[in-house]
């Protein structure tokens, strides 16, 4: 199954072991972000993969970033997908080229 290329709906649109599957590729750099720091740890990794020349994945496990803030923060990326865990915490897949 390939990446969709729009936000699944639902969690079972984007089965965790996907993501370090090789259709994907691999991932470049996995976050744990600390409380309070998301929204600047997620804009400047963002930042550097979007300035990259080769295609990157990182995998983000935001607490208090929203779509809506990735989406923004997302500038030179063309394809997002959210992802699942087992444990229901909602991670971000973003892929930049």
């Amino acid at each position: 199954m390939g990446l969709p290329s729009r936000l699944p709906a639902s969690p079972s649109s984007l089965a965790c072991e996907e993501i370090g599957s090789p259709k994907m590729g691999s991932i470049s750099r996995t976050l744990d972000l600390a409380p309070g720091n998301e929204a600047e740890v997620v804009r400047r990794n963002l930042s550097r993969l979007a300035a990259s020349k080769q295609p990157n994945f990182v995998g983000v496990h935001p607490r208090d970033v929203v779509q809506e803030d990735v989406l923004k923060l997302s500038n030179g990326f063309v394809d997002f997908v959210w992802s699942y865990k087992a444990d229901g915490i909602r991670g971000l897949i973003s892929i930049s080229y």
